[in-house]
């Protein structure tokens, strides 16, 4: 329950941390396999750094999808395809979850002079949003073009963002002062999940079916919390 904030099971895993992850909600696709991309930490190089995978949540097994990305700092899907972003190629990739085939767009647009911290597809309005430095954008996958939606003010720390089948946005944050919450596009308003334990957000998504949310979490082991 997303409004108490219960974790109700943890994954332990050793590939590295997990930047962004989503589930990929379609038929064909397994319900218990979360994708995930990697950054890179060039302080503190960690297994799979620049890969995108799958973690079967059963089983906790990894396997690779996509490799030599580079830092890579968003993932979404429209339950198709997904799309990642690489600040190091500084391109958007597209990537046929089934046979792994890509293809790339570089970004255009007012939000394209900003770093792209995280991507999401609106299930309810068929929409892609990216947060890319202190603005939330609009997104088009096929061309890379991009378009501000709302100013979250300069110096806003959220990074990660998740939507819920009924279009609800979630925003969280690797900083534990701003929290995990909701954002409402409309009116640009952010409102904190009661009950939450503070924790460091790198990634999240809503299952498509249970509607629970998991996150990537920065706690000191890597560790999948939902």
């Amino acid at each position: 329950d997303l409004s108490i904030g219960v974790v109700v099971k943890k994954i332990l895993v050793s590939v590295g941390l997990a930047f962004s992850l989503l589930f990929v909600g379609a038929v064909g696709h397994a319900q218990n396999i979360v994708y995930v991309a990697h950054g890179e930490d060039f302080f503190a190089p960690a297994p799979h750094d620049g890969e995108i995978g799958t973690i079967d949540l059963a089983t906790g097994i990894y396997t690779t999808l996509a490799t030599s990305l580079g830092d890579v700092q968003g993932l979404a899907s429209d339950g198709t395809n997904l799309y990642a972003y690489s600040d190091t190629t500084q391109l958007l990739w597209q990537i046929d979850p089934a046979t792994g085939a890509m293809s790339s767009t570089p970004l255009t647009g007012p939000c394209a002079n900003f770093p792209l911290f995280d991507m999401a597809w609106n299930p309810a309005s068929g929409e892609f949003y990216s947060l890319m430095g202190p603005y939330l954008c609009g997104l088009n996958v096929s061309n890379g073009a991009s378009v501000v939606v709302r100013d979250l003010e300069t110096g806003a720390n959220k990074r990660t963002i998740a939507f819920g089948a009924d279009g609800t946005l979630y925003m969280g944050s690797p900083y534990l002062d701003d929290g995990l919450g909701t954002f409402n596009i409309a009116t640009g308003q952010f409102t904190a999940l009661l009950g939450i334990q503070p924790f460091r957000v790198l990634g999240m998504d809503v299952h498509p079916t249970t509607g629970l949310l998991i996150a990537s979490t920065d706690d000191g082991c890597g560790q999948f919390c939902f």
